[in-house]
């Protein structure tokens, strides 16, 4: 008996789908979030405490990076917002930047910044910490490309069971 093409095809597409269903299901049962923190500022402190921890590990000073962050965004550096006559609405000065880490409870760093900080520091570590907030994690780039050669050896491997399936109903 002669399959057409596109019922094999159909028919893939429907298992896929129901596969990535059941995956999504047994996911969502063993999600636990966690407890949240009692106060909003503990986050702030947290995220505040991972950027130091940034900090230290890439061995910049708290000066290069808040020019790197102005930089970054285009935004004139210290030492050149000490020459202008005015203080540009857009620039993170070293003060402010210094609040954002030692008094984060009064100072909330914009997530803008964090941003900014991971790209410029390439430090994961801001995000290990929001990722932990959920039970997450975060995969280092070396880490991502064995993750998804082992994710296409599966993803392969069962595109050949769903055929053998397919293959099987349409013999009966």
């Amino acid at each position: 008996m002669d399959i057409p093409f596109e019922e094999i095809s159909r028919r893939t597409d429907e298992l896929m789908a129901q596969a990535q269903e059941l995956e999504l299901a047994i996911h969502r049962r063993k999600y636990r979030p966690k407890p949240h923190p009692e106060y909003f500022d503990e986050d702030c402190v947290e995220i505040a405490a991972a950027v130091k921890s940034t900090i230290r590990s890439t061995g910049m000073s708290r000066p290069e990076l808040v020019d790197a962050i102005n930089r970054h965004y285009g935004w004139p550096t210290v030492a050149e917002v000490e020459e202008m006559a005015e203080r540009p609405a857009d620039h993170l000065s070293l003060h402010i930047f210094n609040h954002y880490l030692s008094k984060p409870t009064e100072y909330r760093m914009p997530a803008g910044l964090l941003l900014a900080i991971v790209r410029i520091t390439g430090s994961l570590e801001p995000c290990r910490v929001i990722a932990e907030a959920v039970d997450g994690g975060v995969v280092e780039m070396d880490e991502k490309a064995e993750l998804l050669a082992g994710k296409a050896e599966r993803l392969e491997l069962t595109i050949k069971k769903l055929n053998k399936k397919i293959k099987d109903d349409w013999r009966r």
